[in-house]
């Protein structure tokens, strides 16, 4: 008993001593969040929007979040969605230092703007417009895109105080019939360089007669400045896919993540993150399916500041968890190839699932998060997850060879499965038990810092020392083991 209790102080000490900028951090949430929005405002704190689909929860909410993740104030607002069926969620930081979003009550869409602390200043309605995203525009107006009481696809422009400029019907492709219809869901939308318009979203097939099967397809829909469609392209020659993200690259260009499942001659197998690049005429430029075994999708897909991409989501092989998926990020550079990746297992009593809906860079070149994660009574928790230029939960130093700071593994304590994300370019890891004994050496790749896996299964329960190194530095962490029944 004395050996476990010096072991837990030594632990506390450590980690104490080498406290990090980066966070995470979970709220408890009774509001079943089904869409979220993140960004870091001009004050240097955080601003997380949370939808719900649920019409007994009837709100809407934002969550300020201080520079260390701790929560400053919470504002709900009425919101009434008519199905699960969200389109991206969009938050908007004004000129004056205010916030916009768009939210729904009983089919009808509403901008809200608030102050920085949140208060509402006010509401534009916008009736028959359901499903809708928002976005600004160059004239510090803006776009929304939802869809009309018929279901087709609406682009809304509107001045800078909400009221409505133009309304264009832009696509007439999702047609009803005696044996089901086309419901287009996941809208995005973002203004092009020369003042038009992409339009990103699926196509959910649903077919009200036996089998009733659930077929999904993609579509882009291309319009100039006054919201006239200029061309149109749908992707329905793959398996079942999603797109969740849609953004701006060279020549009008743009780049879209979502998901895609992988078809044996026996069926849908397993989905894979999916990227796609389309030029400014709508023709594909390249493709990229991102993942392995199990289940990977993007729910967040945004631009990076050097021109390539982030996605987070999900990854449902969590060695050591097999039925819980983990936080997923991964970075892209310009041409869809995958820079590193990144794996947060559920850190809530139980190992619930965990998956990062919302991403977006922030002034120190690190990425924030917002996410969902649920333990095993499925009670529901909010994360917010900080991270370093790499995806660490710890800071990075100037130079990635030679690390400011120690290593952070997670989950710690932990019963066997480790994980820890490289500090920099290190090309040794080595782990020992408190008496200098090495239980364990493993060879590291420099150019890949993507999380490692490692299985401490079965090592007696106690304080370990980690220890990367390279040519230039060597970082130490501690990790404790604690009892594995």
């Amino acid at each position: 008993m004395k050996s476990i209790i010096l072991s837990l102080l030594l632990f506390i000490a450590t980690d104490l001593l080498f406290s990090q900028g980066t966070f995470i951090k979970t709220f408890p949430t009774d509001r079943n969040v089904q869409s979220l929005a993140i960004l870091q405002a001009t004050d240097g704190n955080f601003l997380l929007y949370g939808r719900s689909s649920d019409p007994g929860i009837n709100n809407c909410f934002l969550l300020k979040a201080g520079p260390g993740g701790d929560s400053l104030w919470t504002r709900v607002f009425a919101s009434v969605n008519q199905s699960g069926y969200l389109s991206k969620s969009v938050l908007l930081e004004t000129a004056d230092q205010g916030f916009s979003f768009v939210t729904e009550i009983a089919g009808n869409s509403y901008i809200i703007h608030t102050s920085q602390s949140g208060d509402s200043l006010w509401s534009a309605t916008f009736p028959h417009l359901s499903y809708s995203t928002l976005q600004a525009t160059s004239d510090e107006g803006y776009i929304l895109c939802g869809l009309d009481s018929i279901r087709k696809i609406c682009l809304v422009k509107t001045n800078s105080a909400g009221n409505e400029i133009w309304r264009k019907e832009i696509s007439k492709e999702f047609p009803s019939g005696p044996g089901g219809y086309v419901l287009p869901v996941d809208l995005s939308v973002k203004q092009t360089n020369d003042d038009g318009f992409i339009i990103s979203g699926n196509k959910i097939h649903i077919l009200i007669d036996p089998p009733y099967p659930f077929l999904r397809s993609s579509f882009f829909i291309r319009a100039n400045s006054n919201g006239d469609t200029l061309w149109t392209k749908t992707i329905d020659n793959l398996p079942f896919q999603r797109i969740t993200g849609i953004q701006l690259s060279s020549g009008n260009g743009f780049t879209a993540g979502g998901s895609l499942d992988s078809i044996s001659n026996t069926g849908r197998t397993h989905t894979n993150g999916y990227v796609i690049s389309v030029d400014g005429s709508g023709n594909t430029l390249w493709t990229k399916s991102i993942g392995g075994s199990g289940n990977q999708e993007f729910f967040s897909f945004e631009q990076t500041e050097d021109g390539g991409y982030i996605g987070c989501g999900y990854n449902d092989q969590v060695p050591g968890y097999p039925w819980n998926s983990g936080l997923y990020l991964v970075r892209l550079n310009a041409d869809g190839d995958t820079l590193w990746t990144k794996l947060y297992p559920g850190n809530i009593a139980g190992w619930g699932d965990i998956a990062g809906f919302t991403i977006r860079q922030t002034t120190d070149h690190g990425f924030i998060i917002g996410g969902l994660e649920y333990d095993t009574l499925n009670n529901e928790y909010l994360v917010l997850l900080k991270t370093d230029a790499l995806g660490n939960v710890y800071p990075q130093g100037v130079n990635d060879k030679l690390s400011s700071t120690s290593l952070s593994p997670f989950p710690n304590p932990t019963t066997g499965w480790l994980f820890l994300n490289p500090p920099g370019n290190f090309t040794d890891l080595e782990i020992s038990d408190m008496m200098g004994n090495v239980i364990l050496k493993k060879k590291t790749d420099p150019a890949n810092p993507s999380t490692i896996k490692i299985n401490l299964t079965g090592y007696p329960a106690g304080v370990y020392l980690l220890r990367m190194k390279n040519e230039f530095s060597v970082v130490t962490g501690k990790v404790l083991i604690t009892n594995q029944n």
